[in-house]
């Protein structure tokens, strides 16, 4: 996913970046060398929070992706590609694909889902 970075602040331990999209802003941690203010760059998102179904993520009737924030957490709303037994759903976000641990998802999950997290991060492909 290609993005622009808007701000970034720091502290002890991490670099978090406020970033603009095709589908969005919203802000993330980024991981590796610190991004330049302005710069654009293709990253890939890991979002490491084990979401609960029902809770952090739910099936949706928006019709298009989508990146926000709402308060300190990143939103998305992105394509189901599949979900498999062990709890990884796998889900398209414009170019990008995430892999998900979802917790209690139906089997014949499809559609777009919404997903709210708190533990996401960037990392530049170098593209």
């Amino acid at each position: 996913m290609n993005i622009t970075i808007e701000n970034i602040t720091k502290n002890e331990e991490s670099i978090f970046v406020e970033f603009v999209s095709d589908l969005g802003s919203s802000i993330a941690v980024w991981v590796g060398e610190e991004p330049v203010q302005g710069g654009s760059y293709d990253v890939e998102i890991d979002i490491d929070d084990d979401l609960v179904w029902g809770e952090d993520i739910v099936t949706t009737s928006k019709s298009t992706c989508t990146i926000s924030s709402s308060g300190n957490e990143f939103c998305l709303v992105a394509k189901v590609i599949s979900y498999e037994d062990d709890g990884c759903l796998s889900v398209s976000l414009g170019s990008s694909v995430l892999l998900l641990d979802v917790e209690g998802a139906p089997e014949n999950i499809s559609g777009l889902v919404e997903c709210k997290a708190s533990e996401v991060k960037l990392f530049s492909t170098n593209l």
